[in-house]
């Protein structure tokens, strides 16, 4: 009996024994209160179906219709079941009216779901096919518990009893066929857990002891095999750690980056909850992060009247529908409840496996821009009525010359003195074409020569009494714009060759008067304005003409258009008339 003076295998074996004697009683005593649960537990998941099937039946109606004081009466009925501790009524995520057992006030759903001491169901209410909310139940599990005390004592005292009949039965038959071997295999073991792996384990026995110091000769060959390669497991830790605070250390640089850019990111989940905002967002909004971070965005932080085009923007990225928008603006409402429009460029962020888990958007705030653009229209318009009424003041005051020209003409018996007054009254009213074009024009800096000389022509031809059927006029005009200060002076150009042609050209004969303007690729706009009448007399020096209209054909090309003047006097007279229209800057 020196094998049971041993307290080292005895202890060993005493403890083995004790856990294979435990543990088949265990396991009869889990069996039979197992039984027992599964019976109360199927009686209480039967109950959950009935409340469950019960709800789907009593609810729907009630729920559409918006009629709580019956979900109130439903619930209150529901807790006649005995085990039922909490009730709760949603409608798109929104509790309509819930219930909870006195002995736990101020729980949720959630702490129900966590706990084992509960089973719970959530079922979808429908009505016609619309989800039109969902009823919570959970259930306490405290008759299972008590059935489990109840029983515990009574299975105890017996499998106390079988425990030692059992223990000092196989206690005795041990000492003779299990310590000796074994003894010898805790020698084995303690060298091999100081590190020999050299050690011979006698493997000649063929009973079970041998076949275990059989699985010990395995064992320490196996060993040799793992400690070889221990030092590459370990290595390979510390290269996966050294990995890991790069990884960190990327992390916290890129925060960094997106807290120093001057504009604001923000990160927005599927389930509309942002999980990243940088520094510039926050100070823009007016909140601290962990005020931001974790709330849903489209609740909290977008005005209701531009919250469904804005949502209805998410869910375009959020399903797929597109993969970034450009551009979009929508107010955000800030910690101090003032509005700040963003102006938005949005991506999606994608996990490995390509499906959309959140967007990335990137804003900068156009509040102020905005309202300057808005004052800017507002004064820009104010100008522009401003210049209309000065134009069509100016044409007015050139109207009243011409008139007050025209009547003094009346009084003057001198036919010369006459003809000075009528031609002046031309150019005046040629000058006040051109601010009435102003006046009807969309751009009030710019007119289309094409317009003014047809009305320009007609004016001429009505003042000098000229009959169309007389002298003919082609033009060639292609659609050139030109400034105010441009206008002007070919207006007065055009007044003084159409009245020459007019008065000098067509001496009691037919005739006809051909006119093209054009404007060149280098911005050089070409007048070529040519009559068949009887043209200049052969003696007659251009140089030293001092007829007022030539000279002024000539004064105002050259020195206020900086362009030049080519006549030919062959069948009639030919000017051809080129300047460049890059004198002047747009002003309006």
């Amino acid at each position: 009996m020196e094998l049971f003076r041993s307290k080292g295998i005895q202890r060993r074996f005493i403890m083995g024994l004790i856990s294979v004697i435990s543990v088949i009683l265990i396991i009869f005593y889990i069996s039979y209160i197992s039984i027992n649960a599964k019976s109360i537990e199927d009686d209480l998941q039967e109950q959950l179906l009935r409340a469950s099937a019960l709800a789907k039946e009593s609810l729907p109606s009630a729920l559409w219709q918006y009629h709580y004081e019956y979900t109130n009466d439903f619930i209150n009925s529901l807790f006649l079941f005995k085990d039922i501790v909490f009730v709760s009524i949603m409608s798109e995520d929104t509790t309509i009216t819930a219930k909870t057992h006195p002995d736990f006030k101020k729980k949720d759903f959630l702490y129900f779901k966590n706990s084992s001491d509960f089973i719970t169901d959530e079922t979808v209410i429908r009505y016609e096919n619309n989800n039109v909310g969902k009823i919570r139940i959970a259930m306490t599990r405290v008759r299972i518990n008590d059935m489990i005390l109840s029983q515990s004592i009574s299975a105890f005292s017996l499998l106390l009893v079988i425990f030692a009949a059992i223990f000092s039965t196989v206690l005795k038959l041990s000492g003779k066929y299990i310590f000796s071997p074994l003894l010898k295999l805790e020698n084995s073991a303690k060298l091999i857990s100081d590190g020999n792996f050299d050690i011979h384990i006698d493997t000649s026995s063929k009973d079970e002891i041998g076949q275990l110091a059989e699985t010990f000769s395995r064992m320490i060959h196996n060993l040799k095999s793992v400690t070889a390669s221990r030092d590459e497991l370990n290595y390979e830790i510390m290269e996966r750690k050294k990995a890991e605070k790069k990884l960190v250390r990327e992390k916290e640089k890129a925060q960094h980056y997106l807290d120093i850019a001057g504009v604001i990111f923000i990160v927005i989940n599927a389930d509309q909850t942002v999980s990243l905002i940088n520094k510039k967002g926050c100070e823009v909004f007016g909140y601290e992060e962990s005020e931001i971070l974790g709330k849903n965005w489209f609740d909290h932080f977008i005005p209701e009247n531009d919250r469904k085009k804005t949502v209805a923007e998410f869910f375009r990225l959020i399903t797929g529908e597109v993969e970034h928008i450009e551009y979009f603006e929508n107010y955000v409402m800030t910690k101090n409840n003032d509005n700040r429009l963003i102006a938005w460029h949005n991506v999606v962020l994608r996990d490995e496996k390509g499906k959309v888990t959140s967007t990335l958007s990137s804003g900068e705030d156009i509040t102020e821009q905005r309202k300057i653009a808005q004052n800017l229209r507002s004064s820009l318009k104010e100008k522009e009525i401003l210049l209309r009424e000065l134009y069509h003041r100016t044409k007015n005051n050139m109207q009243i010359i011409c008139s007050m020209l025209a009547m003094q003409a009346i009084s003057i018996k001198d036919e010369n003195f006459k003809k000075i007054l009528s031609e002046t009254e031309n150019r005046i009213k040629s000058m006040a074409l051109v601010h009435q074009k102003l006046y009807q024009a969309k751009d009030l800096s710019k007119i289309n020569l094409k317009d003014y000389v047809a009305d320009l022509v007609f004016l001429l031809f009505k003042s000098y009494g000229v009959s169309e059927k007389k002298v003919s006029v082609f033009t060639d005009i292609e659609d050139v714009i030109v400034l105010i200060d441009t206008a002007i002076p070919c207006g007065l150009i055009l007044n003084e060759l159409i009245t020459n042609s007019i008065k000098y050209a067509f001496q009691d004969r037919e005739g006809e008067i051909r006119l093209h303007i054009c404007k060149t690729e280098t911005n050089e706009i070409n007048m070529i304005f040519s009559d068949n009448g009887v043209g200049f007399p052969d003696n007659y020096d251009l140089e030293k003409a001092n007829t007022l209209g030539i000279r002024s054909i000539y004064m105002i090309t050259e020195h206020q258009l900086g362009g030049k003047v080519d006549l030919k006097t062959d069948n009639g007279v030919s000017y051809h008339i080129k300047f460049k229209d890059i004198l002047y800057d747009q002003r309006v």
